[in-house]
């Protein structure tokens, strides 16, 4: 809930200006999400409780990163415990292109276990397979590795994803 002293308005020429009063004293402006001609830039994000699939390691989400995104980062929080695999299974965050575009497999199966995935914006990638653009829309998968058993009788991940996605002229 927001309080009295926090506020959204106005910035600069196509801005939008988020301000914390007296409590944290913080602002930011946000570039705007279009202009004259149609263009359109939006930093969003989008967010699924993921049931996680019993036929198999790997569960793709139903949300969507939208096409011509650059994906900022794709988190997960286990929101309840992953049930059926042996001690050794983690969870990492990626596509069905790239299983780990996003984080390598180090999650734990406990409650509020949490992963922050922005490996995709390391030095080291290589291919645009692993970078953070997406031409496309693409759907996020979780997908369990490391143990004799991976696949779960159970489990929900919270998977949140923060992009900026980019439209051309209308005119």
């Amino acid at each position: 809930m927001w309080g009295a002293d926090t506020g959204v308005s106005r910035g600069a020429a196509n801005q939008t200006r988020f301000t914390n009063g007296s409590t944290g004293g913080g602002s930011a402006d946000i570039p705007g999400s279009n202009s004259d001609n149609g263009q359109t830039n939006l930093i969003d994000s989008i967010s699924e409780n993921l049931t996680l699939s019993v036929a198999g390691a790997a569960t793709t989400s139903t949300i969507q990163i939208p096409a011509n995104s650059f994906v900022l980062a794709v988190d997960g929080r286990v929101t309840t415990a992953i049930a059926g695999v042996d001690a050794g299974t983690r969870w990492a965050l990626g596509d069905v292109t790239t299983t780990t575009r996003f984080t390598a497999a180090t999650g734990a199966q406990a409650i509020d276990s949490t992963l922050v995935g922005i490996n995709h914006l390391q030095g080291s990638v290589a291919t645009d397979a692993t970078g953070p653009i997406y031409t496309s829309a693409t759907a996020i998968q979780v997908t369990l590795s490391g143990g004799v058993d991976n696949t779960p009788s159970g489990g929900v991940i919270r998977i949140t994803a923060r992009y900026i996605t980019f439209g051309a002229a209308t005119s």
